[in-house]
């Protein structure tokens, strides 16, 4: 195989490289220790738009990992693009993960297959959820690698730093193969899927959104709790944090605001369809993961677990807000 013009699905990269999501718990530990951690606005006072040193190095480990398998011809989109370069951060300790164990036991369910790799694009979000990093809410912050083929998510991966919230659990993996259903798991294999999970209730749907303001969105919460009945509704922080329990967790959707990026739905979107979910804009057409796209999920995304009666909400409220004038005037009037 010549990296430079083929990838194959089974042929998996197994590099031992240092961790970003280890990157992110030590550069917490560091912070923690010196009094806090501190971040800049990239879009005035939008707290939203926060970003810290510990994104930069992140993304620097992905990337550089990443090129160092595959070489320069394999395209990546990182949230944190202007930082290509070897981190900052010097890690202490057990930094490092073999993770052939995990690669050796998902390839054999692949099917496999060359793909040109200039049908390829990677997404990455080094740090989703640097907000709820920068509060504390350590349970909502992910690390996102999402692979695309001619737009369309085909693959995944979702790293916890902190699953539980906790510097002290191991970390966490999630991982999927959009095009192959059923090729979805999560590592390590032992640990029980429902560990860092926040309470989600199997018998009874459940609306996950942030604390968004605006009122399309809020129309659209309250039609989806009402098509809904008496729904469980939970506020979660992080684009990733809010798509991961629609992925893993049944009877759940989620609705997301206009200012999420390619990178945050990417890799979630592949989870998503690997276990029978659908993920769209809040008007119910595909999302579109162009690598050339100039602008994120400026549509919103609305994103359902497989079942029935959860899709059938979905689609509903998708069909409501075509029909809804202050939405389509909202966009589309622009």
């Amino acid at each position: 195989m010549n990296n430079h013009h083929t990838v194959s699905t089974k042929k998996l990269p197994t590099p031992t490289t240092t961790l970003p999501t280890k990157i992110i718990q030590e550069f917490h530990r560091a912070a923690t220790v010196g009094g806090g951690i501190t971040g800049t606005l990239k879009e005035g006072g939008e707290i939203k738009s926060v970003v810290t040193q510990a994104d930069f190095d992140a993304q620097a480990r992905i990337i550089g990992g990443l090129r160092q398998t595959w070489g320069d011809d394999l395209r990546m989109i990182g949230e944190e693009d202007e930082d290509d370069a070897p981190p900052t951060t010097t890690l202490v300790g057990d930094g490092l993960l073999d993770r052939t164990l995990l690669l050796d036991s998902f390839s054999e369910k692949l099917l496999d297959e060359e793909i040109p790799i200039n049908e390829l694009a990677l997404f990455i979000d080094p740090l989703d959820g640097t907000r709820e990093f920068v509060e504390g809410r350590l349970e909502n912050v992910a690390c996102l690698i999402g692979i695309t083929r001619n737009s369309r998510p085909i693959a995944g991966v979702i790293g916890l730093p902190f699953p539980e919230g906790s510097q002290n659990k191991p970390v966490r993996v999630y991982y999927a193969i959009g095009d192959q259903l059923g090729n979805a798991g999560s590592w390590p294999v032992q640990i029980d899927d429902e560990v860092d999970m926040p309470s989600v209730s199997t018998d009874t749907i459940t609306i996950l959104t942030g604390d968004s303001r605006d009122p399309v969105l809020i129309n659209a919460t309250n039609h989806a709790k009402s098509l809904a009945g008496n729904p469980n509704h939970l506020l979660i922080g992080g684009t990733a944090a809010k798509l991961r329990i629609v992925a893993t967790q049944p009877n759940s959707l989620a609705i997301l605001h206009f200012k999420t990026q390619l990178w945050d739905t990417c890799a979630p979107q592949a989870l998503i369809e690997s276990n029978g979910g659908k993920v769209t804009d809040l008007f119910g057409s595909p999302l579109d993961h162009s690598p050339d796209r100039l602008v994120g999920n400026i549509l919103g995304v609305v994103a359902s677990s497989g079942e029935p009666e959860v899709t059938r909400i979905h689609d509903e409220l998708c069909a409501t807000t075509q029909a809804d004038p202050m939405s389509v005037q909202r966009f589309f009037n622009k």
